[in-house]
């Protein structure tokens, strides 16, 4: 499981993780987070 579709997942139960520093925007769904470069 990516940590987009983990996201997805948490965000999906209600929850929403504080940000972190070496893990760009979460909420950015456009594939402009670091973890979305295969997306684009």
């Amino acid at each position: 499981m990516t940590q987009e579709e983990m996201h997805a997942q948490m965000r999906a139960n209600g929850y929403v993780p504080s940000p972190n520093p070496w893990y760009r925007g979460p909420e950015t769904e456009d594939g402009s987070s670091t973890e979305s470069d295969s997306k684009s």
